[in-house]
């Protein structure tokens, strides 16, 4: 028998909703998971900018 499961689904103008599963003490995890996503989302350029530091103040994150 499996425990019980949550779900967190977030969504935003322009942004496909998208659905995190976890158990309730995973919910820190799935909370992480979807604030990356969302930023991702929202903010395409400031993801090449994580993998290079020295090009975050170009890309304006």
């Amino acid at each position: 028998m499996q425990g019980k499961q949550i779900a967190l689904t977030v969504r935003g103008t322009g942004i496909a909703a998208r659905t995190y599963t976890g158990t309730p003490s995973d919910l820190q995890n799935l909370l992480s998971y979807a604030a990356e996503y969302v930023y991702v989302q929202a903010e395409p350029n400031c993801l090449l900018a994580v993998s290079k530091p020295k090009d975050v103040a170009q890309a304006g994150c």
